[in-house]
Formats: C-alpha cells, structure tokens, sequence
C-alpha cells in the first residue's frame, strides 16, 4: 500500500515549544481522453484508481488535494452501480490533513443521496515526553495526529479559539468540456460541511444540482458554472438548480465558555456570503456570471443569519451581543 506524506519539519526547542511548518500539495490527474480521425479511434479517458492514502499533515496545517479524473462518485454503498472509471470516495476521505480539496469529475462529479461529507483537518502535535527525545530523532517518535475540538478554551485568558479547517471544492467538466450532459449533484438527505469560516464551491460546466444540505457556517458557499466548449442550443436550458429538499446555510454560530472568575466569554460572528450564478463587482459593474438560469424551488432554505449570545463585557457587565446576517 503506497502512503503518500509531504509532511511539515518539525524542530522542539529548548522551551519545549514547537516550530513547525505546515504540510506539503498533492495534485493528482488522469488526462482526458483525445480521439484519433486519423486511426478512426474513439477517446479514451484516463483513470484515476486510489489505493493508497494521501496525507498532508503539518503542525500549522495542512497543504492542498488536488483530483481530476473522468467521473467520481462520493459516498454511496460501495456496491452501487457506476459508470467504469469513475473515483469512488467515502465521505470521510477529505479528513486527511490537507487544507483544501478540489475535486474534479470531467464528466461529472456526484455526491450521493444520503452521503454524509465532512471536511476536517487533523494536525500534529506532540506525544507525551516528546521534548525528552535526543536530537535527530525522528519526527514520528515525536508527534501524533489529532483533531483538535472545534473550539478551544482557555479560561484563564478568556480567549476562545476556533480550530483551522478546511474547504472544500467540487467541480464537474473543465474549460474543454463539450458535453452538455456534464454534472454536477448533491443528492437527496446528502450532506456536505465544512468548519465554520470555510467555504464550499460548487462548479459545473453543464447542470448543476443541490438537493442535499451545504454546511458552511459563518463561512461562504459558491454555486457557480464553467464556461466551456457546449453547443449553444444544449446549454439553453442548463440552470443551477437548487431543490425544495436543499439546505445552503453560512449562519453564523456563537460560541461561549466561562473564564476561572465565572465570566462568559466567546466568539459572536456574523453570517456568511451564499453566491449563486456570479457577483458582481460594484466598482465597475463588472460580472462573474455566465448563462445559466437560476431556480429556487419552495422548500428550499437559504440561511445566512446572524447569531447571539449573552457575554460579560467589561465595562458593561453582562450584555446581549448580536452579529450581522450574511
């Protein structure tokens, strides 16, 4: 089994602090297939087969993923019927160090009904004894992998912190698709999330369709197309197509904990950006979009809230604080 682990160095100091960097990138791509008129051949996409484990670990973090092949599948029974080539992915997969994962199906990419997909990032840290360690030991006698909780508390500064997470990125077709028949899909009671502050983008040469729930909270997700080589009459009717089981939501979460005196601290942040088709740039009026339409069926929720809590707040005593919405 192949274990591919562009790690971070790592040096303990005479404090026992740590320096350490953060973990390197992976990019991994099958080519996409060329036709030959002269051979009479038809194209041949390449396949991307995974069977071993991509690792991006770091004491600061994690490096970038990234995959394009033909077609992948996330989530799902694994014997679920797919089409030949396709990259299957279990919905743990984007837990593996890396800061961000781009994931690209040039012929479509889906996230299967019911699939649960949670990007985390898991770092370094140091064992217990690890700064009794002689110099030049190896850096795996010194360090595990963990994934620190969401928040971390430290009552005796009255500081909360949020962990480091990471985004996410899935695409269907690329500037070279001619396909219409491209897509990209979040099914049914899927769900798809990442750590408060991250982002998912969503980007389709041809259909895109949400059906599922997105997760960013306090954080930004992209519905967006690819401008591609499709036949105009085919792309007519392509939309971005947000359906009446669909969940987008960037609302802001509030986070408290108690200091050692009994007072409440914690994180009040305001509600995220949805972007749906483009955005435009107010300074010149310029926009991002492409031709797509857009439907919101009923039932759809779209959520970029503020949020609450009750902190005490010096010089005020204990207050009501309140965030922007997205």
């Amino acid at each position: 089994q192949l274990v591919v682990m562009p790690h971070a160095d790592l040096a303990i100091m005479s404090d026992a602090s740590v320096k350490g960097g953060k973990g390197g990138d992976i990019t991994l791509q099958a080519g996409r297939g060329v036709a030959s008129a002269s051979a009479g051949t038809e194209p041949v996409d390449g396949v991307l087969s995974l069977q071993g484990q991509l690792r991006a670990h770091g004491v600061a973090g994690g490096g970038t993923l990234d995959l394009q092949t033909a077609r992948v599948l996330i989530g799902g029974a694994p014997d679920a019927p797919a089409e030949p080539g396709t990259l299957r992915l279990d919905g743990d997969f984007f837990t593996q160090g890396f800061s961000a994962y781009k994931v690209v199906g040039e012929h479509g990419t889906t996230v299967a009904d019911g699939a649960q997909v949670e990007a985390r990032m898991p770092v370094f840290r140091l064992v217990a004894g690890a700064k009794d360690l002689p110099t030049g030991s190896p850096s795996s006698a010194a360090l595990e992998v963990w994934t620190p909780p969401l928040y971390q508390e430290d009552p005796a500064a009255g500081v909360l912190t949020r962990r480091a997470g990471a985004s996410l990125t899935l695409q269907a077709g690329d500037a070279d698709t001619t396909a219409s028949s491209t897509t990209l899909l979040i099914g049914r009671d899927a769900r798809v999330a990442v750590d408060p502050g991250q982002s998912i983008v969503l980007r389709s040469a041809g259909q895109l369709t949400v059906d599922g729930r997105l997760d960013a909270w306090g954080g930004r997700i992209e519905l967006g197309s690819i401008s591609a080589k499709l036949n105009a009459d085919e792309a007519k009717g392509l939309s971005a197509w947000i359906g009446e089981h669909a969940v987008l939501d960037v609302a802001a979460r509030a986070a408290t904990a108690v200091d050692v005196q009994g007072r409440r601290y914690g994180l009040v942040g305001d509600g995220g950006q949805i972007v749906i088709g483009g955005e435009v740039d107010p300074r010149d009026g310029s926009s991002t979009a492409v031709d797509r339409f857009v439907v919101l069926r009923e039932g759809a929720l779209l959520d970029a809230s503020g949020a609450q809590a009750v902190l005490d707040v010096p010089g005020q005593g204990r207050t009501a604080v309140a965030s922007h919405g997205g």
